[in-house]
């Protein structure tokens, strides 16, 4: 989101805002985050690029990479469907335009999924390791403790009063140390 978006978006909520003050927050936010920025800028160049990518526990994502003229074929055939006859020339013309804008829409697409498939998908496999081994250690402890849920880097259990102490410790310190192996691994797979 660029500062003329989150501009109109906080004025739509109703904040008092300035476009001026907006700009100024995206370059502050640019500044801060820069490292971030660049490296979720290298992951969507990776995947416009090999149109896959692979976490560090190997999890793969593919994209097929949008078809031009797939596109053109689909723009034509709404286009025609709307009007309920052949295409005049001046609407002829529009159609390169509107496949560039498909494209363009298509490919921002999946660079915005590349960004988001590293660090997802890592917390998603970071989550099921901890889930396993909280388990184990619950099962090994003999708590009276049972698995409610998990939402993204959430786990929900439902323990017994005499229990929770002991077993949001065991949970605390098992999602800390399994969240500190994937960060080995991570390090491990950039040395390579």
């Amino acid at each position: 989101m660029g500062p003329h978006r989150l501009y109109a978006q906080l004025r739509g909520e109703g904040v008092k805002i300035t476009l001026e003050e907006c700009i100024d927050l995206f370059k502050r936010y640019k500044e801060t985050f820069r490292t971030t920025i660049e490296w979720l800028n290298q992951q969507k160049r990776i995947a416009r690029a090999e149109l896959t990518m692979a976490n560090f526990a190997g999890r793969r994502r593919w994209w097929k990479a949008p078809n031009e003229g797939f596109a053109r074929k689909k723009i034509r055939e709404e286009m025609e469907k709307k009007a309920k006859r052949a295409l005049t020339d001046q609407e002829e013309w529009r159609i390169p335009k509107l496949v560039s804008e498909k494209m363009q829409s298509s490919w921002a697409g999946i660079e915005r999924e590349a960004a988001n498939f590293m660090v997802q998908s890592g917390n998603v496999e970071w989550l099921k390791d901890s889930v396993y081994e909280i388990r184990k250690a619950i099962k090994k402890g003999g708590y009276d403790a049972h698995f409610y849920n998990t939402v993204y880097d959430e786990t929900v259990l439902d323990v017994a009063s005499r229990d929770s102490e002991a077993v949001h410790d065991l949970q605390k310190k098992i999602m800390i140390r399994e969240g500190q192996k994937f960060g080995i691994e991570a390090r491990q797979l950039r040395e390579q």
